[in-house]
């Protein structure tokens, strides 16, 4: 039991390699995609056919304990991308281990796994420069209460969804995205 907690630590650190790597060097693109809200629509379409595919081409053969290191960094790659206004983290975690053959259900509880190291990373890197700029303590205590709101809304919706993905296909999550994308572009021409 030990060895296996210990190998799914292995491999949540291994997944949240490509998200710290491409978030920090890529950030500035990132920050341009969230000004462009065409991007947006487009990216979410894409999220959309992400989750289709990854139903309709899923094996679903490993459990976590038969995930590779490779397998591990190619989920990670899923939730870089999901840095990327407009993709789902937890549908491209999810899609992209389905692809690598992981159970439904081990697939999701990786994803929800997954969301914690990268919350609390992505809350303490941005937080730093927030209290950094905070003059007072009077500022210092909405921050914390903003960054912990955040986390536990956070948490508490992927649980939530990651509750329904277990149950249903990810591809129901498609069409709402393929709806809210292509409302967005029609209302932008």
């Amino acid at each position: 039991r030990d060895d296996h907690m210990g190998q799914l630590a292995l491999f949540l650190l291994l997944a949240t390699l490509p998200a710290v790597i491409i978030g920090i060097s890529a950030k500035r693109f990132f920050e341009d995609l969230f000004n462009n809200p065409l991007s947006v629509s487009y990216l979410l379409l894409a999220t959309g056919l992400l989750m289709y595919l990854s139903e309709r081409w899923a094996t679903q053969t490993k459990d976590l304990m038969r995930l590779s290191w490779i397998d591990s960094l190619i989920i990670g790659v899923g939730q870089a991308l999901a840095i990327a206004p407009g993709i789902s983290r937890s549908g491209a975690t999810i899609s992209f281990a389905l692809l690598r053959g992981v159970k439904r259900n081990d697939a999701a509880r990786f994803s929800f796994l997954l969301a914690i190291p990268i919350i609390v990373g992505t809350a303490l890197y941005e937080g730093r420069d927030l209290f950094l700029k905070a003059e007072s303590f009077s500022l210092t205590l909405p921050l914390i209460v903003g960054i912990v709101s955040a986390f536990v809304s956070g948490a508490i919706s992927i649980r939530i969804l990651l509750k329904v993905v277990r149950k249903r296909p990810l591809s129901i999550f498609s069409y709402y995205c393929w709806a809210v994308g292509l409302i967005s572009i029609i209302s932008k021409v």
